[in-house]
């Protein structure tokens, strides 16, 4: 499974763009919101797991604080962190912030994936903007909060192994709360979720990335594009990083990003060994068919 989940990864390393492309992007663009809004004045950020929280992140939580004095700002782990600027309000996480992806929350065995379900359970119910801790703020969101229902930027189109690479960028999502569509990817969440742990059940970083993805990032996707409302919007991601917002993208999803990387050379020199041996034996079974023919042909000569 491993070896096939690689080889999809390299056929879609050129990133062309295909039917589906173009089809997301022709709506994202057609679509603008045309009624008023109502997104919470409210910042949410996430940090869970083993993991210190970064330094980094520190700054950029102060960042989001400065440019949005009067916002509430939470913070939200499962132990007490470094870093955390005292203005936020901290929230420690407990088994009734999960609702309805509590199962899945004990299931996952992935920070970055369990900080996707508490993503969806928070603008469920409180609404909000929910940003990653990578996340640089360049300007006040209050145009878009007052603008939208619900909104997010897409991602910079790069290679994906999913259907399409024109994707929502989660880094950036605002909703109010109870928005239909957030409640749409909590239901297509639960509903995948154990086909596709089954379907790329291991602790490489290809089965780990296709898991991720395909239970947390393909649900989000396929509830946002063609689903938008009349206050809901998909920002271009040039447009919105110019203009709102940068996401730096540390990788933090890997829970070890270097065991992850020494995995996966270790599976392609593998591969690359593999190759080398079904190359020998192809060329072995040329020769020896070579020397059947010759000698069949030896045969009816004589």
């Amino acid at each position: 499974m491993k070896y096939l989940i690689l080889c999809l990864i390299a056929t879609n390393l050129l990133g062309a763009r295909t039917v589906e492309d173009q089809r997301r992007l022709d709506y994202a663009l057609s679509h603008h919101s045309q009624e008023k809004g109502g997104v919470p004045k409210t910042i949410h950020m996430i940090w869970i797991g083993s993991q210190a929280f970064p330094k980094d992140g520190g700054r950029h939580l102060t960042a989001w604080i400065d440019t949005h004095p009067d916002y509430t700002v939470k913070f939200w782990t499962d132990s007490p962190r470094s870093y955390i600027d005292p203005r936020a309000e901290t929230v420690y996480l407990t088994e009734a912030d999960l609702p309805h992806l509590s199962q899945e929350y004990k299931l996952s065995d992935n920070d970055a994936e369990r900080a996707a379900l508490l993503r969806l359970e928070i603008l469920f119910k409180e609404g909000g903007l929910v940003v990653d801790h990578d996340t640089e703020c360049l300007t006040p969101f209050d145009p878009l909060n007052e603008s939208h229902n619900l909104y997010a930027p897409l991602k910079p189109r790069e290679s994906t192994f999913l259907s399409s690479n024109v994707q929502v960028a989660p880094a950036f999502l605002g909703a109010c709360a109870h928005h239909p569509l957030i409640y749409k990817v909590i239901e297509a969440t639960k509903e995948r979720w154990h086909e596709m742990g089954d379907a790329f059940s291991g602790d490489d970083y290809a089965s780990t990335l296709y898991r991720v993805n395909y239970r947390v990032q393909d649900p989000l996707d396929e509830a946002l594009f063609f689903h938008l409302g009349e206050s809901d919007q998909l920002i271009p991601h040039g447009q919105f990083a110019a203009t709102y917002g940068r996401h730096h993208n540390r990788l933090t999803w890997a829970n070890d990003p270097d065991k992850f990387i020494k995995q996966t050379q270790a599976t392609l020199i593998k591969i690359k060994r593999q190759q080398k041996w079904l190359l020998s034996l192809s060329a072995l079974l040329g020769v020896l068919t070579l020397l059947n023919g010759l000698k069949s042909w030896t045969r009816k000569r004589s």
